[in-house]
């Protein structure tokens, strides 16, 4: 899974490589655009804290499984972090194409209801807002090597992060 690494800057969009010799660029948070990433990253910050799949086994295969490691087609990667609570289990679906996949089916360990945790598409991040607001509920189609699938909408270049809210 590796460690995280963000240099000086890199959470407001700074263009100019960090200095010793001068301040950080804070004034690129007039626009929008820079103060978005700004929330993105500590959103992603404040997830990082709150959910144990993304610290609890760092450094123990235990905490990673690939659910989709080569969808070469749709040019999609998708992957369980793990703790030990099944609700706990975040899954990471990445789209690194420029298209949107509007039903984008993924597989899953368990029936059950499910729920984002994050898009990096969201509106407030200055995404185009391609999100998967409300329940989403798997079904007992196979896929992924798994005896349930949820159907979601991947957005363009963007990261998904769904956990299990309910079981079936």
């Amino acid at each position: 899974p590796g460690k995280k690494l963000l240099f000086m800057g890199g959470e407001i969009g700074q263009f100019d490589e960090w200095s010793e010799t001068r301040s950080l660029d804070w004034h690129l948070l007039e626009y929008d655009s820079h103060k978005q990433l700004q929330k993105f990253v500590n959103d992603v910050n404040e997830l990082y804290k709150k959910e144990p799949a993304l610290y609890k086994y760092d450094f123990d295969g235990r905490g990673f499984e690939w659910v989709s490691p080569d969808d070469g087609e749709e040019s999609i990667v998708s992957f369980i972090r793990k703790a030990d609570n099944i609700y706990d289990n975040l899954i990471i679906i990445c789209n690194f194409t420029p298209v949107p996949r509007m039903e984008h089916r993924v597989g899953v360990n368990h029936p059950g209801i499910y729920e984002e945790v994050l898009n990096s598409d969201d509106l407030s991040y200055g995404g185009g807002g391609i999100i998967n607001g409300g329940d989403i509920r798997s079904s007992n189609i196979s896929w992924n090597f798994r005896e349930n699938s949820v159907v979601i909408k991947a957005p363009p270049l963007g990261v998904t992060i769904l956990r299990l809210k309910k079981s079936l």
